[in-house]
């Protein structure tokens, strides 16, 4: 922000060319601009969509896992990583059902640096116990709005947290996306003004935020059913519409579970409770900004889109579902429900501790790595580096391209072949 704010003095301006922080869920106030830099210009001529929906990533992935002998389970929760008490070294993974699943030469987690230090290591564990203190210090439940009141980020004391939060609305709509409902093709930002960007959300309780008219949340609208090209293949005359924005963990944690933060349950523990268990003040905090978003979304469609044509009101649509930062909580398995991982602000990118914040190896847990978005950065393409990184590192590949080089051998028939699991 301090950059862009250097370029212009005009806040409007400057509000335009700061919207982008909601992509990375990150303060652009404590954001290094490279990373703002690289979010705005992947967007300068578009994105990109996965034909058939985000799950063909996954129907493309795992035939290469299970080509390579991998396997891929699902609804198979990891306890906890064990440690061997006498070397320190990762031996493995302990599942729900008290499976112990042998590493041979790795331990990779995805689940990103705070749950597999908070969650999935023994809490009694020394060099666990250290590497807490290090990266969040005492007390590393301070989720949301980290900064929210800072004018400056302070790296020489500061430690990391967890990106920021929010809520998704998710409309379903029957009528064909082009013929019936004339929807657009992009995604649009709308930001009511300088004064009421998502940071400012950031700063608001909720008492505040229930007071917001349509014309003053700002959030992002996106609509699936006309990015993807083969949609008409499986929802024929169906379309989707989503809307986030951000809304800060504190607005929802009186209606969290009472356990939240403890390390009693490791891996298994539930951040953000059972779906429909959390009371009806909380659906009804759930209804009036799922109403909130839906009416200022109709108003933008029809600016953007005259002779768009869908209901005014909630009660119209076929079907729609809203999504807190509980609900993230609960599918993600991250406290205080973060998007992404560890957030990314100047004390992740602090030049003097970059290294040390941002690695796949966990050298005081030997064979223990980190893998995907915490091993680089937020978003799909840093996962995907991330995961990258983590290879080489395994590996010992000083030249991460080196590795592109065994991908051509049979991994069944090598015996060098990474035998690592989580």
């Amino acid at each position: 922000a301090e950059i862009v704010c250097s370029l212009t003095e005009n806040k409007d301006l400057q509000a335009v060319l700061l919207h982008d922080s909601g992509t990375y869920s990150s303060d652009p106030r404590h954001a290094p601009f490279f990373i703002h830099a690289f979010v705005t210009n992947h967007y300068i001529n578009g994105s990109y969509y996965p034909r058939g929906g985000p799950d063909a990533i996954a129907k493309k992935i795992i035939p290469t896992i299970t080509s390579a002998c991998g396997d891929v389970l699902a609804n198979a929760p990891v306890k906890q990583v064990k440690i061997n008490k006498l070397t320190g070294r990762a031996m493995g993974v302990l599942m729900k059902n008290d499976r112990f699943i042998a590493a041979r030469k790795a331990v990779v987690s995805d689940a990103g640096l705070y749950n597999t230090l908070h969650h999935l290591l023994d809490s009694k564990l020394k060099a666990r116990i250290k590497l807490m203190d290090r990266y969040f210090g005492s007390q590393p439940r301070n989720f949301s709005a980290k900064h929210a009141d800072d004018d400056a980020a302070d790296t020489s004391t500061k430690k990391l947290h967890t990106s920021q939060t929010g809520m998704y609305l998710f409309i379903g709509l029957k009528g064909d996306h082009n013929k019936d409902l004339h929807l657009p093709h992009k995604q649009i930002w709308f930001i009511p003004s300088n004064q009421t960007t998502f940071n400012a959300l950031e700063r608001m309780t909720l008492d505040e935020a229930l007071k917001l008219k349509p014309t003053d949340i700002p959030f992002l609208l996106t609509i699936p059913s006309g990015k993807d090209s083969k949609w008409n293949d499986k929802y024929r005359d169906k379309s989707t519409i989503e809307i986030m924005t951000l809304a800060p963990y504190k607005w929802f944690e009186k209606f969290a579970p009472s356990y939240v933060g403890s390390t009693e349950l490791g891996g298994l523990a539930d951040p953000g409770g059972i779906p429909d268990s959390h009371g009806t003040e909380y659906e009804a905090v759930k209804k009036h900004f799922a109403q909130l978003l839906w009416s200022s979304a109709v108003e933008l469609l029809k600016c953007c889109a005259p002779a768009v044509n869908v209901p005014k009101s909630l009660d119209g649509v076929d079907h729609y579902q809203m999504a807190t930062p509980l609900t993230f909580a609960h599918y993600y398995r991250r406290d205080g429900g973060a998007w992404y991982g560890v957030d990314n602000d100047l004390t992740r990118w602090d030049p003097v501790h970059q290294l040390e914040n941002v690695r796949p190896a966990i050298p005081e847990i030997p064979r223990l790595y980190l893998t995907g978005q915490d091993a680089c950065s937020n978003g799909f393409v840093g996962a995907m580096i991330g995961g990258w990184m983590c290879a080489s590192s395994i590996d010992g590949a000083f030249d991460p391209m080196s590795i592109l080089e065994k991908a051509t051998f049979d991994p069944c028939e090598e015996t060098s072949a990474l035998g690592s699991v989580g």
